[in-house]
């Protein structure tokens, strides 16, 4: 069963493009080229459980902590790393920018030129972070210093975007998704190819891995998501159906059970793996989704949006006897 709860309006002033969720701290980015971060959520979700969230109060559930400014154009990506110490952000002003979560402050400011990143990711311990463009590059840099420790040979062809990259949990590869349809896993450490194979007909706008690396799950514009073994020439498993447009995003669960994912049809669904079958369809947005978000403990889910009046969402997953009940919100100014 599920039940939508409350929602809000003006989370961000226009659309909103990506969003990472480590520890108790939520960032969002889009198109006015703000940062936002959230906190004081899990405090009263974790205490509430038991309790209808129509109790609950904006001030409370969600806080908006702090907004960054120092981007000129849109934020088209964004992570935070897995100690909760900093965030890094790309911009279409060609600036990736790396944040101190402790004091909310610019720690590193890098110009990495015209069209030179895309998206950007963090590697599990933090201490680099990969930049990917629409001029098929792929950047290792430092969480430090902030240089360029890396270039990858992709071999790309001219005309093909690197859209998106994720790194392995093992810290070994880097999964980097094409405007072709093409992952290539590569060494970190050698920056070599290890692995390349066709996973979609058309581009790939999302891509991020299992808990225990064995597999990839990949969004593309042909409406479907893929699972496939990293390492196999045949790339591919099996897919997800049931989106009618452009799936933009992909995110899995950290327990490896779930994947969520948004899509140009408006749409956030949330799928079993083991199944391969939706397990509820959300139909809250206005527009496009381009982001997913879980949780670390799985629990709740947070999905961004073009909206006009763009919001956040969130889900509370509880269990009730040998039923899952979903609690859905949707943020930015409170409506009964």
């Amino acid at each position: 069963m599920y039940e939508i709860t409350k929602k809000i309006t003006g989370a961000h002033e226009e659309g909103i493009w990506c969003v990472s969720w480590k520890g108790d701290t939520v960032a969002t980015g889009g198109m006015s080229s703000k940062v936002k971060t959230w906190c004081k959520i899990l405090t009263l979700l974790h205490s509430t459980l038991s309790l209808s969230l129509r109790n609950a109060t904006s001030t409370n559930f969600l806080t908006d902590r702090k907004t960054f400014t120092n981007h000129t154009l849109g934020v088209s990506s964004l992570d935070i790393d897995e100690n909760c110490q900093n965030f890094v952000t790309s911009g279409l002003d060609s600036h990736v920018r790396l944040w101190n979560l402790t004091d909310n402050t610019l720690s590193k400011d890098i110009d990495v030129g015209p069209l030179g990143t895309w998206s950007t990711a963090f590697s599990p311990k933090g201490d680099i972070f990969v930049t990917v463009s629409q001029k098929g590059a792929v950047n290792i840099w430092s969480s430090k210093t902030g240089d360029k420790i890396r270039t990858f040979q992709t071999g790309t062809p001219s005309k093909v975007s690197i859209l998106n990259a994720t790194y392995s949990p093992k810290d070994n590869h880097i999964a980097c998704a094409g405007s072709d349809g093409v992952v290539s896993i590569y060494d970190v450490e050698t920056g070599k190819r290890v692995n390349n194979f066709n996973a979609h007909s058309t581009s790939i706008r999302s891509i991020c891995y299992s808990p225990d690396g064995a597999t990839i799950f990949t969004a593309s514009e042909d409406t479907q998501i893929r699972i496939s073994d990293p390492l196999s020439s045949s790339g591919s498993i099996a897919s997800f159906q049931g989106h009618s447009s452009w799936v933009l995003s992909v995110a899995c669960s950290n327990d490896g059970k779930k994947i969520a994912s948004g899509s140009s049809d408006r749409r956030v669904k949330i799928w079993d793996i083991s199944t391969r079958k939706c397990d509820h369809t959300f139909q809250d947005h206005a527009d496009q989704v381009w982001g997913v978000a879980w949780s670390p403990d799985g629990s709740k889910l947070v999905s961004v949006s073009d909206d006009c009046k763009p919001f956040i969402q969130f889900t509370l997953l509880r269990k009730i006897g040998a039923v899952k009940h979903i609690c859905h919100s949707s943020y930015s100014g409170w409506q009964e």
